[in-house]
């Protein structure tokens, strides 16, 4: 049991604590938030606001929170303890049926998303401010690089961008969700961002499928496994919401990958990441 929920923590960046307790012969998460709280409440708000969703191919719900209590620099909540498939776990125990349930059940997620959102008109000046507090917050050459490319395009094309803003999870990653086959697919670690819009979740469904970002600690054999299990079974809408928002889509993706930047604390996420900036942005130089 511990094993799953480890392999979530060492998929995270954060740096909250998570245990397994037991509460009346029950076993429950207990998270601890330190670091940035008020954000951290917004994104626990987030999941116990989330409706459980009964019309997809498999039920999509989030653990409820059964304690909840602040300190001073500090708070914490309980939830149920869910055994399942999570993070590099899909390519260990995913079967061809389980990625398939799961393609189409974050496809059906986003549709459901897009549909309750309304496009609306967002200042440029919103992303370069936030990619001038990355470039300050991180040291890595290569991330400053494109952070500099990126305000210099955007500084010079457009003053504002239209996107659907919505309902979103925020960390829509295989590493934050958990697929039992009694009980559907659960969400946690949902996260308060700076732009609520459905394409945030299609920037973390991309940051697995395209760039393998919850399998990036694997040994070789399990990365091959990994890919096969993402590129043999990718989610219809990612392709789909590319050609309804196609400059919108790569915005947003490039501000996900590169606000990764200031939380990396371990050589293989820094060695994944700066391989898949140098990929996306050769793969996307037609909108710089």
């Amino acid at each position: 049991m511990n094993d799953l929920r480890l392999a979530i923590n060492s998929s995270s960046n954060s740096f909250d604590r998570i245990e397994l307790i037991s509460v009346k012969g029950v076993t429950l998460v207990q998270k601890t938030f330190v670091n940035d709280i008020a954000r951290s409440e917004l994104s626990i708000r987030k999941q116990m606001l989330f409706n459980e969703l009964n019309s997809f191919s498999c039920k999509v719900f989030s653990p409820n929170i059964s304690f909840y209590k602040s300190f001073k620099n500090r708070f914490m909540v309980n939830m149920p303890y869910i055994e399942g498939i999570s993070a590099e776990n899909f390519s260990i125990y995913g079967t061809r049926k389980i990625a398939d349930v799961i393609s189409e059940t974050l496809s059906e997620l986003i549709m459901f998303e897009l549909s309750k959102s309304v496009d609306t008109e967002i200042a440029v000046s919103i992303f370069i401010n936030k990619l001038n507090s990355i470039y300050l917050l991180t040291k890595d050459d290569t991330v400053k690089s494109y952070v500099m490319k990126l305000i210099s395009m955007l500084e010079s094309k457009i003053e504002s961008i239209t996107l659907p803003l919505g309902p979103c999870h925020g960390d829509l990653t295989l590493s934050n969700m958990i697929y039992t086959s009694t009980e559907g697919l659960a969400l946690i670690d949902f996260l308060f961002t700076y732009l609520e819009s459905p394409l945030q979740d299609i920037s973390k469904i991309k940051q697995d499928y395209d760039y393998g970002w919850s399998f990036r600690k694997t040994t070789p054999p399990l990365n091959l496994k990994s890919k096969i299990f993402t590129q043999s079974h990718y989610p219809e809408i990612i392709n789909k919401v590319k050609k309804l928002y196609p400059f919108e889509d790569f915005l947003v993706t490039a501000m996900t990958l590169l606000r990764i930047a200031p939380y990396v604390s371990d050589d293989e996420t820094a060695v994944w990441l700066k391989n898949t900036l140098n990929k996306f942005f050769r793969e996307n130089i037609n909108f710089l």
